[in-house]
């Protein structure tokens, strides 16, 4: 027995043993993550020459063709952990009451492998009024290696309340250095937080297209205890027949629907989700969703309550 090809694991490895070659291919069609797709995890086929005194391979993704013998089980494990491995911001950038910004952001980034690896950092925002000093950083960083990287970052004062405000990101880029080849993880975009605190001197209102959220972070929505209010204030210009107001649901939390204008209050309690539907429409007005770990109620409108339900057990959180 000279080689031997299998499939299953959707990502290509090759590794040799007792003078056989293993080789796994990834995937033609089938469900693929594309987690680093220069080191296996792709769509492609095999070409496979057998004669006498060798037998030749080459895989061949769409308009490419790979070394199968350098995707090593190392190497795409070691890829793997590399494209895991986010960078990190050391904190939210202030927001003056201008619309004004200045902060020095350090950007963390580690090497989680055995070879060096090669990191590119570009701040970048489709809002012009961001800047960043330097506009670019190129790191190498040895096996094993991590580093904090300093952008000095400035936004000229302009109204909060404009629409054209964008986030700044920074761009990441790392390449795995092999022997032969440098592998390219995916590109990852981490936007900077704004914090807004000092900048929010009078009541404001978000104003969303109907083709956007505003996400918040799971860090800033700790559960208090076994009883907790999400309340909101809104103003629709139409609705539609499932329409989230305030949510944190995926089979599990809770959150505020107005579903064709009518507020609905849902919570995972148990093994199931607990719903109130208000009996009528509201506009403008405090809407809020009361959950216990016995109960959950909606009241909106004139402030009065609209409809409760009960069940006993936990909130189940996500």
């Amino acid at each position: 027995m000279t080689a031997v090809f299998a499939g299953h694991i959707h990502r290509m490895r090759y590794d040799a043993k007792d003078g056989i070659e293993y080789v796994t291919l990834a995937s033609t069609g089938s469900g693929q993550n594309g987690a680093v797709p220069e080191a296996g995890w792709l769509h492609h086929y095999h070409v496979v020459t057998v004669r006498k005194a060798q037998v030749a391979m080459a895989a061949f993704p769409v308009g490419t063709a790979m070394d199968v013998r350098e995707i090593t089980g190392e190497l795409t494990e070691q890829t793997l952990r590399l494209s895991r491995a986010e960078p990190k911001l050391d904190a939210p950038i202030a927001m003056g009451p201008d619309g004004s910004a200045q902060q020095l952001v350090k950007v963390r980034i580690v090497n989680p492998t055995t070879r060096s690896v090669e990191y590119t950092i570009v701040p970048e925002s489709d809002d012009s009024r961001w800047g960043a000093a330097p506009d670019h950083e190129h790191v190498t960083l040895a096996a094993g290696g991590e580093a904090t990287v300093p952008f000095r970052v400035r936004r000229v004062a302009s109204p909060l309340d404009d629409s054209t405000l964008r986030a700044l990101e920074f761009v990441v880029d790392a390449d795995y250095l092999a022997p032969s080849h440098r592998y390219a993880v995916p590109t990852r975009r981490v936007p900077l937080p704004m914090e807004f605190d000092a900048a929010v001197a009078q009541p404001n209102a978000l104003d969303l297209s109907g083709n956007a959220a505003l996400p918040v972070p799971p860090t800033m929505m700790r559960l208090p205890g076994k009883q907790f209010t999400l309340e909101t204030h809104f103003l629709a210009r139409s609705y539609k027949d499932r329409q989230g107001l305030l949510s944190k649901m995926q089979n599990s939390g809770y959150g505020i629907f107005v579903n064709n204008g009518r507020p609905t209050a849902s919570a995972f309690i148990g093994d199931r989700c607990l719903t109130v539907r208000a009996p009528r429409r509201c506009a403008w007005t405090p809407t809020a969703g009361t959950t216990s770990h016995r109960s959950s109620t909606v009241t909106s409108c004139d402030c009065t309550s609209m409809g409760a339900s009960s069940r006993v057990g936990t909130v189940r959180v996500n």
